[in-house]
């Protein structure tokens, strides 16, 4: 089995050039994390575990020893070759995962600007300002009838609660 290197590719290269062309940069940071040597170590750690695994079944079909040897020996194939399978894993995954970027970028929009376009007239922003007026007032009208929807039986018990009592009061001292 051959060992295959990941493909790498610079896919944060042409990402930043995109955003930066949205706005000006204030301030950039970039953190990211780089498998390849990661890849390399984990390759060479593989390629010396099958060695070892192949040392161990030529020793294995040797057979010159007590059967406890051949059992220790079958014992340490395992041990070898569960370390293959994990190492293989760790290779995929480091395949699939060849380079992982945080990009954190402050952009602020460059403003330009505009000669020629004619400022609102007076008539135009009376109007605008009426229109939101007459919105404000149909916003805060119905915010009081909401209100008195919602709370007008709280409000209702309580007056009856606290207006009884005081009104008997007063009636009593009245008479008095």
């Amino acid at each position: 089995m051959g060992c295959r290197r990941p493909q790498l590719s610079d896919p944060r290269g042409a990402a930043l050039r995109e955003i930066r062309a949205l706005g000006r940069v204030e301030n950039e940071t970039q953190s990211g994390e780089e498998v390849t040597q990661q890849h390399a170590d984990l390759a060479a750690r593989l390629k010396n575990s099958r060695e070892t695994e192949d040392r161990l079944r030529a020793i294995l079909q040797q057979r010159t020893g007590k059967i406890e040897e051949v059992l220790s020996v079958e014992q340490e194939i395992a041990v070898v070759r569960g370390e293959i399978e994990s190492m293989e894993a760790q290779q995929k995954a480091l395949e699939h995962r060849v380079d992982f970027a945080t990009i954190d970028l402050q952009l602020t929009e460059e403003s330009k600007a505009q000669l020629g376009l004619p400022a609102p007239s007076f008539g135009n922003r009376l109007h605008k300002a009426l229109v939101a007026g007459y919105r404000n007032l149909a916003a805060v009208i119905s915010g009081i009838v909401l209100f008195l929807a919602e709370y007008a039986p709280t409000l209702l018990l309580l007056a009856a609660l606290v207006g009884v009592p005081f009104w008997l009061i007063r009636r009593q001292r009245n008479r008095l």
